[in-house]
Protein backbone atom coordinates (compact mmCIF):
# COMPACT_ATOMS: atom_id res chain seq x y z
CA UNK A 1 0.00 0.00 0.00
CA UNK A 2 1.31 3.18 -0.59
CA UNK A 3 2.21 5.88 2.04
CA UNK A 4 -0.68 6.62 4.10
CA UNK A 5 1.19 9.50 6.72
CA UNK A 6 4.19 10.49 7.45
CA UNK A 7 4.71 11.07 11.21
CA UNK A 8 7.20 13.40 13.00
CA UNK A 9 7.97 12.64 16.55
CA UNK A 10 10.59 13.85 18.48
CA UNK A 11 12.76 14.06 15.32
CA UNK A 12 12.61 10.71 14.65
CA UNK A 13 11.05 10.67 11.02
CA UNK A 14 8.75 7.28 10.94
CA UNK A 15 6.70 5.83 7.78
CA UNK A 16 3.41 4.51 8.32
CA UNK A 17 2.27 2.20 5.63
CA UNK A 18 -0.92 0.64 7.22
CA UNK A 19 -3.20 0.79 10.44
CA UNK A 20 -1.48 -2.32 11.63
CA UNK A 21 1.77 -0.59 11.81
CA UNK A 22 0.72 2.63 12.43
CA UNK A 23 -1.27 1.04 16.05
CA UNK A 24 2.74 -0.67 16.34
CA UNK A 25 4.19 2.91 15.81
CA UNK A 26 1.72 4.60 18.61
CA UNK A 27 2.52 1.91 21.14
CA UNK A 28 6.79 2.24 20.04
CA UNK A 29 6.76 6.33 20.57
CA UNK A 30 4.14 5.34 23.78
CA UNK A 31 6.93 3.42 25.10
CA UNK A 32 9.43 5.62 24.09
CA UNK A 33 7.86 8.77 25.50
CA UNK A 34 7.89 6.84 29.20
CA UNK A 35 11.16 6.26 28.92
CA UNK A 36 12.69 9.25 28.13
CA UNK A 37 9.68 10.05 31.26
CA UNK A 38 11.72 8.19 33.06
CA UNK A 39 15.03 9.02 32.21
CA UNK A 40 14.25 12.91 33.09
CA UNK A 41 12.59 12.17 36.49
CA UNK A 42 16.01 10.07 37.37
CA UNK A 43 17.96 13.01 36.51
CA UNK A 44 15.98 15.70 38.48
CA UNK A 45 16.25 12.99 41.73
CA UNK A 46 19.90 13.18 41.22
CA UNK A 47 20.49 16.98 41.38
CA UNK A 48 23.05 17.73 44.40
CA UNK A 49 22.41 20.10 47.12
CA UNK A 50 24.92 22.30 48.57
CA UNK A 51 25.55 22.07 52.56
CA UNK A 52 23.92 24.77 54.51
CA UNK A 53 26.20 26.07 57.16
CA UNK A 54 25.32 28.47 59.88
CA UNK A 55 28.39 29.72 61.84
CA UNK A 56 27.76 30.46 65.05
CA UNK A 57 31.10 31.36 66.24
CA UNK A 58 33.80 32.27 63.66
CA UNK A 59 37.76 33.31 65.17
CA UNK A 60 41.42 33.47 63.15
CA UNK A 61 44.23 34.40 65.06
CA UNK A 62 47.59 34.98 63.98
CA UNK A 63 49.69 36.26 65.68
CA UNK A 64 53.30 35.47 63.82
CA UNK A 65 54.74 32.55 65.21
CA UNK A 66 50.78 30.66 65.76
CA UNK A 67 47.74 30.07 63.81
CA UNK A 68 44.30 29.38 65.88
CA UNK A 69 41.37 28.94 63.74
CA UNK A 70 37.69 28.42 66.02
CA UNK A 71 34.85 27.75 63.98
CA UNK A 72 31.43 26.66 65.62
CA UNK A 73 28.39 26.84 63.68
CA UNK A 74 25.68 23.68 62.23
CA UNK A 75 25.75 21.81 59.20
CA UNK A 76 22.15 21.56 57.59
CA UNK A 77 20.11 22.00 60.11
CA UNK A 78 21.62 18.85 62.26
CA UNK A 79 25.18 18.60 62.16
CA UNK A 80 27.03 20.26 64.60
CA UNK A 81 30.23 21.75 63.57
CA UNK A 82 32.99 22.62 66.67
CA UNK A 83 36.50 22.99 64.98
CA UNK A 84 39.30 24.46 66.77
CA UNK A 85 42.92 23.67 66.23
CA UNK A 86 46.14 26.24 66.34
CA UNK A 87 48.75 25.90 63.55
CA UNK A 88 52.77 26.79 63.88
CA UNK A 89 53.44 28.78 61.30
CA UNK A 90 57.28 30.31 62.04
CA UNK A 91 58.67 31.23 58.43
CA UNK A 92 55.78 30.92 56.25
CA UNK A 93 54.54 33.59 54.03
CA UNK A 94 51.29 35.43 54.29
CA UNK A 95 49.95 33.11 50.97
CA UNK A 96 51.26 29.96 52.59
CA UNK A 97 48.99 31.03 56.05
CA UNK A 98 46.01 32.27 54.04
CA UNK A 99 46.01 28.69 52.53
CA UNK A 100 45.28 26.96 55.34
CA UNK A 101 42.36 29.28 56.36
CA UNK A 102 40.89 28.92 52.88
CA UNK A 103 41.67 24.85 53.02
CA UNK A 104 39.76 24.79 56.37
CA UNK A 105 36.92 27.04 55.88
CA UNK A 106 36.43 25.20 52.45
CA UNK A 107 36.72 21.70 53.62
CA UNK A 108 34.06 22.83 56.42
CA UNK A 109 31.66 24.70 54.11
CA UNK A 110 32.35 27.81 55.62
CA UNK A 111 32.91 31.05 53.73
Amino acid sequence: MIINNLIVWYGIVTIVYDKTNYCYMKTLQNIFTICILGIALAATAQTTHKDVVAVYHKSIDDDGKTLHIAIEGIKNKSQPIKFERTYDIKGMSKMQRDSIIKHVTDSLGVK
